[in-house]
């Protein structure tokens, strides 16, 4: 992949993000399983997203573009076997590893990148015994057979909340009552709510006690959704408009279930001028103090609010960042090596980082680590650095948001990509 130098540069101007990744991920997923054919709009084409479309072909799902831009989507026969492969997406793969077993598919998964060295074993112990088995325990590839079976099922709370999800996604296709039951609190709660919320658009609804999920089988009922924009992808540019100048995110859902919508109210706990108007949230430069924040629930966000620490007036830290060790790189560790290569003050802790901020970063070298997210806030950053910074690896911005450079140049932005050699 190609770097990229990103100068310092005032940012005024409106941006629309791409599709969230969560919602349409999820409402694929459930569109594929349908019967009758629903229709997805604004489904993105991110190479997260086009991963799961891929796999859900692979299953055997009908799925066409209309002249419009949208999705029909239906279930068709599934084979008895299939390849999927997830490439890059953790998204896909524990989301549809239990759909496979549901529908009896042996199903091989192979993956590209960082993703056949993240965990998953845990979800494949919950799911060893209950009709399925699996040529290994962890790593990729990784061959599921056999066919699921309703019953009672645990996770630790601990987990992703990606996991439960993809038994959730499951459990519906199977005869019978099924309970899932979280023990300990969930990381990542707001995710759990997308979940909850899509399953219920497309007729499968799961009784909720607690920490325990019910569900009676039935299947799924096609719907027409208008996939939501990206809060994930939106926090890049609203943390521009903190940084450094004057920008406005467009078509963001005020009432969202995505756990990233949070930005909204830290920026505002960090002082910053926000506007909200119906689906628009305007943020305009501001001198930002420092404060405390967990990021367990909205892991995503940390690589960012680094960026926003930094150049905050006091010391604040990201606390709960354990899991960042395990995302597309190990970002806990790539935060903190930017943010000081840049110049910045950082102290990095077991789980967390504590950041004492500066009116300007000097600049220089940022490493993208082959990570979307790393590379979108490096850019952010470079934005008010003193310097430019030339950033490694820009391509991987393909992986959730494949046009923010050309939505950081709308707004002024100044973003070169350079060739290697």
């Amino acid at each position: 992949m190609s770097d990229i130098i990103v100068r310092p540069s005032e940012l005024i101007g409106r941006v629309t993000p791409p599709s969230s990744k969560s919602a349409a991920h999820r409402a694929a997923i459930c569109a594929a399983l349908c019967k009758g054919t629903s229709r997805l709009h604004n489904a993105g084409s991110s190479q997260d997203i086009t991963a799961t479309l891929d796999c859900l072909r692979a299953l055997g799902a009908n799925i066409t573009q209309s002249p419009d831009g949208s999705l029909a989507v239906s279930a068709g026969k599934p084979p008895e076997s299939a390849t999927l492969n997830c490439r890059e997406s953790g998204s896909t793969l524990r989301f549809l590893l239990p759909v496979a077993a549901a529908l009896g598919v042996e199903a091989t998964f192979t993956g590209e990148g960082k993703l056949p060295e993240r965990p998953y074993n845990d979800l494949v112990s919950a799911l060893s015994g209950r009709g399925i088995t699996f040529s290994r325990q962890s790593g990729l590839p990784m061959t599921v057979s056999g066919k699921l079976v309703p019953g009672s099922y645990a996770l630790p709370g601990s987990l992703s909340s990606q996991f439960l999800t993809g038994l959730l996604l499951a459990l519906p296709l199977l005869d019978g009552k099924s309970t899932v039951t979280v023990e300990g609190r969930q990381q990542s709660q707001p995710y759990v709510e997308m979940t909850l919320e899509t399953l219920e658009l497309f007729g499968a609804g799961v009784k909720r006690s607690g920490g325990t999920f019910e569900t009676y089988g039935g299947g799924y009922k096609p719907a027409e959704v208008q996939i939501e924009s990206d809060y994930s992808g939106a926090a890049f540019f609203l943390a521009a408009g903190a940084l450094c100048g004057d920008v406005t995110v467009d078509n963001l859902r005020p009432d969202s279930a995505q756990g990233d919508r949070a930005l909204v109210d830290i920026l505002k706990r960090m002082g910053a001028d926000i506007t909200l108007e119906g689906r628009s949230v305007r943020v305009r430069r501001s001198a930002l103090r420092a404060i405390d924040i967990d990021v367990s629930d909205i892991p995503d966000l940390a690589p960012i609010l680094g960026v926003l620490l930094a150049y905050s007036e006091g010391t604040g830290s990201l606390t709960g960042a354990e899991r960042l060790k395990y995302k597309e790189s190990d970002r806990l560790t790539g935060i903190y090596r930017n943010l000081a290569e840049l110049g910045a003050q950082a102290e990095l802790g077991d789980g967390s980082i504590t950041i004492r901020g500066s009116k300007s970063l000097t600049g220089g070298f940022a490493n993208g680590y082959g990570d979307h997210r790393m590379v979108m806030s490096a850019a952010i950053a470079a934005c008010r650095a003193q310097e430019p910074v030339r950033i490694s690896d820009s391509g991987a911005v393909a992986k959730s948001y494949p046009d923010f450079f050309d939505h950081l140049r709308q707004i002024g932005g100044k973003a070169d990509v350079l060739t290697h050699g």
